[in-house]
């Protein structure tokens, strides 16, 4: 386990891109259930876009949120990618009911100074 959460930390490290603040940030996150239908905690809305986060609920992004606040996911925050392919929602659903790995690439939006 100590292993495991050292790589983690390595991973979020070698993956997080970090841009001024006024512009738009990518980052990456890796969700990991440990049982199948285990709760994403991800309240999200479609768009022609693509899919946003809406609102972190308790679950797997909480506990994400809380080990990682520099890389917390937050409201408006664009899902990019999910495990290396496009975003989809039927595809987010299906791996969270399977209890497969979520390796989610999000964008947050820009801030204003």
């Amino acid at each position: 386990p100590a292993a495991s959460a050292m790589a983690e930390v390595v991973t979020v490290q070698a993956l997080a891109t970090r841009l001024a603040p006024s512009e738009s940030e990518d980052y990456e996150v890796v969700l990991s259930p440990r049982a199948p239908g285990d709760r994403i905690g991800l309240r999200m809305a479609a768009s022609k876009n693509g899919i946003y986060v809406r609102e972190v609920k308790p679950g797997l992004a909480t506990e994400w949120n809380e080990r990682h606040p520099t890389l917390a996911m937050s409201p408006d925050d664009a899902v990019l990618e999910v495990n290396g392919e496009p975003s989809s929602m039927a595809q987010l659903m299906k791996l969270a009911a399977q209890g497969d790995r979520i390796e989610l690439k999000l964008r947050r939006p820009k801030r204003q100074p």
